[in-house]
């Protein structure tokens, strides 16, 4: 057999494993797509318990309260409260859409920690609490800690020859 005859078999060969592939990729997509499909079936019910809200939705603070508890992810009306008023007035701020849950992330949607010690509920004052721990802050160090959010030039620096010092 001649190398032309050769080449028109090896490409008749890579035709029929190519049509071969297609036909598995298009089985394991259509595998996909009714396993997906199943995960859609009970948004609808969902949307109408509360257990699952729309993003975008016109309402969007009642519904994340909704949310909040019916999922039972917070106990404590007032970290509810919080998180339901930071979202609203974050929601009413932007105007753009929200394209996927990765945008709560951003800053906007953020609760700062001083507020949410202030008005948020017990979970929210023992997490804060164990980040101070966690960073260093301990009840000793509160008064630096306050200074400093005050007027950070009032705290005194280590002094330049302390980090001169070499230790032998």
């Amino acid at each position: 057999m001649n190398t032309a005859g050769k080449q028109i078999i090896n490409r008749n060969t890579e035709r029929i494993f190519l049509l071969l592939i297609s036909a598995v990729m298009a089985v394991l997509f259509y595998k996909m797509y009714l396993v997906l499909n199943t995960d859609f079936t009970d948004v609808s019910s969902r949307l109408t318990n509360g257990t699952m809200i729309n993003l975008n939705d016109p309402h969007p603070a009642q519904n994340r309260r909704t949310l909040l508890q019916k999922g039972r992810y917070f106990r404590d009306e007032k970290d509810i409260d919080l998180i339901s008023a930071a979202f609203e007035k974050a929601r009413l701020a932007d105007s753009a859409n929200i394209n996927n849950i990765g945008d709560l992330n951003k800053r906007q949607y953020s609760i700062n920690a001083t507020g949410a010690l202030l008005s948020g509920g017990e979970s929210f004052r023992k997490r804060i609490k164990a980040e101070r721990i966690a960073l260093g802050f301990t009840d000793n160090d509160s008064i630096v800690f306050a200074l400093q959010k005050k007027n950070s030039a009032a705290v005194s620096m280590i002094p330049r020859w302390v980090m001169q010092l070499s230790i032998i």
